[in-house]
C-alpha cells in the first residue's frame, strides 16, 4: 500500500514521501532529503551539502564546502578535508595518514 503525504508551501516546498518503509523529506530551498529503507539512510542538504549514508555498516559524510567524507566500511575508515586534504585510511591493520596542502579541485 502507497501512502503519499505532500504538503506544498509556496517558498518552503515540503514534500513526504512514504512507501514501504522509505521516507523522503523534500524541502526546496533548504533540500533536505530523508530517506530511510532497508536501514538506508540519507540526510541531503544542498546548500551545506550534507549526505549521512548508513547501509551495511557502511557512513559516508559528506560537507560541500568544508568537504568532509567519513568513510566506514568493514574498518575501512577515509576522512578528507578538501584544503587541508586529510586521508585516513585504517583497514586490517594498514595506516595511511595523507596530507597534502592547497589541491586543486576542478
Amino acid at each position: 500500500k502507497i501512502q503519499l503525504h505532500v504538503v506544498f508551501i509556496k517558498y518552503n516546498f515540503i514534500v513526504v514521501f512514504i512507501k514501504y518503509n522509505s521516507i523522503v523529506a523534500f524541502i526546496k530551498y533548504n533540500f533536505i532529503v530523508v530517506f530511510i529503507r532497508y536501514n538506508f539512510i540519507v540526510v541531503f542538504i544542498k546548500y551545506n551539502f550534507i549526505v549521512v549514508f548508513i547501509r551495511y555498516n557502511f557512513i559516508v559524510v559528506f560537507i560541500k564546502y568544508n568537504f568532509i567524507v567519513a568513510f566506514i566500511k568493514y574498518n575501512f575508515i577515509v576522512v578528507f578535508i578538501k584544503y587541508n586534504f586529510i586521508v585516513l585510511f585504517i583497514k586490517y591493520n594498514f595506516i595511511v595518514v595523507f596530507i597534502k596542502y592547497f589541491m586543486s579541485c576542478s
